[in-house]
């Protein structure tokens, strides 16, 4: 049996800007789940050049909390409670130890 599995590099650079490579971020796509391993700065912006919508994305997985691996949460949950273009699906989101702390600050500043 074959499993459908589809990998798109949406960026692969570091938080230094480079007109070449954006900051890290990975999309899988397996068994019908789509998954976003790290978030760096613009990821909803580069998904949706590549045709991707972030309100169909099933997990979030960060690999460590270095800011060009963290630097696009913040938009992708603003966008995802958005009353016009909110998510209608729970996104869950995983990651190192140290998750729940780097949460609690984030949401210590924005609420």
């Amino acid at each position: 049996m074959q499993t459908q599995l589809e990998v798109c590099v949406i960026g692969s650079g570091t938080g230094i800007p480079n007109s070449r490579r954006r900051p890290p971020a990975l999309v899988v796509r397996v068994k019908g789940y789509f998954l976003l391993f790290d978030c760096g700065a613009g990821t909803i912006w580069s998904l949706a050049e590549t045709g991707l919508d972030y309100r169909d994305l099933d997990s979030l997985w960060f690999t460590h909390f270095h800011p060009d691996h963290t630097a696009g949460l913040v938009p992708l949950l603003f966008a995802a409670r958005s009353p016009l273009y909110g998510r209608e699906k729970p996104l869950i989101i995983n990651g190192p130890a140290g998750l729940k702390d780097f949460f609690r600050r984030l949401h210590g500043v924005y609420g």
